[in-house]
């Protein structure tokens, strides 16, 4: 059998998937589904994203996957209860993006999610105050990669509206 050229993008993400499975929300945390919504009338892609939230008290993890060979939209509530006044960084541990989104948009709307074929996130999400935003966050939250679709998020001070 020929030996196999081992690419070092697929080493890297599998270290990183293994790394999100020693996680205490996935080892010891309560599991749960998260129902995606239709992003808007007809667009019945939203069925082929998987959902679902891992939760300790210190530790949540979002993960979102796009099983389709095809690109996917919807909308889903983080089942966070309450955020007001807070802000909820989400972490990719299967990439470096970083994203910040407000919490009171969060409980009403949910997250967009606009995914590629075969796309997968490992969000860590972190709930902090909202007044607790500091330089070195702000420049976390310009990596916006979750797109608004109807441009209801207006930019916070000193970012542009790509």
């Amino acid at each position: 059998m020929p030996k196999e050229e081992q690419l070092p993008e697929i080493t890297e993400f599998y270290e990183r998937l293994m790394s999100v499975l020693t996680l205490d929300a996935v080892k010891n945390g309560k599991w749960s589904f998260l129902h995606p919504r239709q992003s808007w009338q007809g667009n019945e892609s939203y069925w082929q994203v998987l959902t679902q939230a891992y939760d300790t008290e210190q530790e949540h993890l979002r993960v979102f996957v796009n099983w389709a060979d095809y690109r996917s939209q919807c909308w889903v509530d983080l089942a966070f209860g309450t955020l007001q006044g807070k802000e909820v960084i989400l972490r990719d541990k299967l990439s470096d993006k970083v994203y910040i989104r407000d919490g009171v948009e969060l409980m009403m709307r949910g997250i967009y999610l606009d995914l590629e074929p075969w796309e997968v996130h490992a969000f860590e999400c972190e709930i902090r105050d909202a007044s607790a935003v500091t330089d070195e966050s702000h420049e976390e939250g310009r990596n916006m990669m979750i797109p608004d679709p109807l441009g209801w998020t207006s930019p916070k001070p000193g970012e542009q509206n790509d």
